[in-house]
Formats: structure tokens, sequence, C-alpha cells
């Protein structure tokens, strides 16, 4: 059985980790005592869901188990991950090479990203979330509400979790998210033998493929005709959303982001940013260049072309005119600025700091759409209130 770090193998397992090993193992429910296990372990019940949209997975249906394959599971990889979903009581196929195997439906989660907890709560299943790393950034009402109630915990810091923790809250897989072979965080979460599985919906560069990744959660669940129905509402009202920009007559030009450090990392044209704003009616400044990430710039690279761009989208947490003038007096110089034209997806902040654009937004792009509509071309939408975005006051 492949792993997916090699490292990983290699790990020090200390003896006070190795008894919470053996205890979770040996205190796990057997598979007569799972939910579902009768119904589940007939591929004939499951109802397999197409993937449309998304590029960097994809789901395989067989006798008796699926197949998630993750093709890029972090930036930079040279192969794909695959993981081999099993129902409960059935054996492991010989003839499969797997990442991880997981036994399914899954009834304990832990995340590591807010990104990845819409899923459960449009399948209805938060409650299958029992540990999350810096809860404060959960936006969710459920899990808020759950975490309150003590039904969810918090295992801290991704630098710093706990194996021993992990292990006494006796997850059926630790859902992750990889940034390279070498990722600190992700040796730490294998050394506890639980299956780590790859979220890696951050790497789409379409709205609609990033929201469809709703179905890698949904087969780990046996949720596919739930995902299905999710998904289908969302395409559709993007669709009829993206109809009444088909035909405007004007595309306001429109430039984005921010300096950090001093580099000004402009979304690339074929970016997930980049399709959002062409499908909003824009004249995005550098929708023509070939990049699906960032193209790295210098302030006054940007403000040679985006000078006289009436929109600015997208400056990060700045909550104010005055706040970005004073980062960079340069800032001001930009029609933009000046006109009082500049939004960002601060207008949902928690008290705990959470921002639900960072939740909620990646999972329901006809949501943000919506929002960059109204800002561009408000007379489409007349009723619409802005829900992730806000427009800049010029204090505080």
């Amino acid at each position: 059985m492949k792993r997916t770090f090699a490292a990983a193998g290699r790990c020090l397992i200390t003896p006070l980790l190795l008894a919470f090993t053996l205890t979770y193992w040996s205190c796990r429910p057997n598979s007569t005592e799972r939910e579902n296990t009768e119904t589940n372990i007939n591929s004939a019940a499951w109802q397999s869901t197409p993937i449309q949209y998304a590029k960097t997975f994809e789901l395989e249906y067989r006798e008796g188990y699926k197949l998630i394959h993750v093709k890029q599971p972090y930036p930079g990889a040279t192969r794909p991950y695959t993981y081999l979903l099993l129902p409960h009581g059935q054996p492991q196929p010989d003839s499969v090479e797997a990442d991880a195997v997981v036994r399914i439906p899954v009834q304990r989660i832990i995340s590591l990203s807010t990104t990845h907890l819409p899923a459960l709560d449009m399948l209805g299943e938060s409650n299958k979330l029992t540990g999350f790393a810096q809860s404060e950034f959960i936006t969710s009402p459920a899990q808020r509400l759950r975490l309150e109630q003590g039904e969810l915990t918090d295992i801290g810091s991704t630098q710093g979790l706990s194996p021993e923790q992990i292990l006494s809250l006796q997850p059926d897989l630790i859902m992750a998210y990889g940034m390279g072979p070498d990722d600190g965080t992700l040796q730490v979460l294998h050394r506890t033998g639980v299956p780590v599985l790859l979220n890696a919906d951050f790497l789409e560069n379409n709205p609609l493929g990033r929201a469809e990744w709703i179905k890698f959660t949904a087969a780990l669940l046996n949720r596919e005709k739930e995902a299905d129905s999710v998904f289908n509402q969302i395409v559709h009202r993007y669709d009829s959303l993206t109809a009444l920009t088909k035909d405007v007559a004007q595309r306001p030009e429109v430039f984005s982001g921010i300096v950090y450090g001093d580099i000004w990392y402009m979304p690339g044209g074929r970016s997930w940013a980049a399709t959002f704003l062409a499908d909003a009616g824009a004249n995005y400044l550098w929708g023509e260049t070939a990049e699906s990430g960032s193209v790295p710039l210098s302030l006054e690279q940007v403000f040679a072309k985006a000078h006289d761009a009436p929109f600015w989208i997208n400056t990060a947490d700045f909550s104010s005119l005055q706040a970005i003038a004073a980062a960079d007096e340069r800032y001001k110089r930009f029609r933009a600025w000046q006109q009082g034209q500049v939004y960002t997806y601060i207008n949902k902040i928690s008290p705990t700091g959470g921002n639900e654009y960072l939740e909620l937004g990646y999972a329901r792009p006809d949501m943000v759409l919506a929002d960059l509509i109204k800002i561009l071309h408000p007379e489409l939408l007349p009723k619409h209130e802005l829900y992730f975005y806000k427009q800049l006051p010029k204090n505080k």
C-alpha cells in the first residue's frame, strides 16, 4: 500500500502515541455497529455522480467500492493520489493500489480548512465534523452551535497539531490540504495512522469547478444524490446570472488585488478570480494573460495600466480607503480610490474573526457572482443587496 508521503513512514513513533494508536483502533466500532452498513455494502445502492466542471479530481465507481482520483493533490504535484472508498465489512480488493483506504459512509471527520465545511452543511451532514483546526475562523451557524455545545473539538493550530488529541477523537478520516511533498503538517497527520485525504478545491480555476468539490465529500458519505441536487441548483443560478451580462453594452474596466511585500499579485487571465469578473460583465485589464495563477507586478506597473479604471475589486481585508492609503500613499493616485469605487469581501466577518467569503463563498459561486454583477451593473439586479462584498468607506 502506497503512502501519500514517503517521509511519513519514517516518522518517530513515541510510546505515548503508540498507546493512543492501539487504543484508537481497538475502541473503534466494528462493522455491525456502523450506520447503514448493510445497505452500503451493495454498490447498487449508490448513485454515481458525473464530474462536469472540476478538473482536479475524478470519481470512479466499481463493483463494491469507489475510487477518488485527485489529479493534482497539491501545487506542482507529479502524480495523482488515489483514495479507495470501501463499505464497512467489504474486503479490500488486492488489485487496487491506493494512497489511503476509507471505510464508508464516514461518521467522524476532522477538517483543516473552512472551505470543507459548507459541503457538510449543504448535504445535511454537519454532525459528521468531529474536530477542526483553529475553529475561531468557522462562520457556519450550525458548526458554531456545535462548538458551543461541545460536539465539535478545536484541535488547535495546524502548526502545532497533537497526534494524541487527533486519535482521541477517533476520526474515520482527516480532510486536509497540502502545499507540497514535504509539508510538515501532513507528515504529523500521517503519524496517526488515520486516513488523510487531500482536498485540492483551491487549485480549481473555474468557480463552478471549485463548487463541484461538494461531490468529493458526498462520495465519502454516500450522499451523491443530494450533492447532485445542490450543485445543479448552483449551476442553474450561476448560468442565469451569467446570461444577464452576456450582451451588456458597457463592460467597465476592473483591476484586482493589492501589494504584498513589494509585489502586486494580479490574478492571471485564466484564474478563478478572472473568470468571475468576466462572467460579471467586467473588462478585466489582465484578462488576456495566460496565467491560471497570479501575475507578479510592481505597483507602478499596475498604475500604468489601471490608473483610470473605474473599479478596484478584492483589496484583501482592508476596511477603508484610508486604511489602504495608510499602507501606501501611492494607492490614492488610482481613479477608483479617488471615486470610492473600491470593493472587497469583508461584509460578513464573525466576532471571532472568521470571514464567510473564505468559507461559504467558494461553495456558492452564484452568490459571489450576484455581488459582482450588483457592483458593476447594478441595473441588472436592482433588488440584490451585497452579501459577501462591501464598498469601502472613506474612514473605518
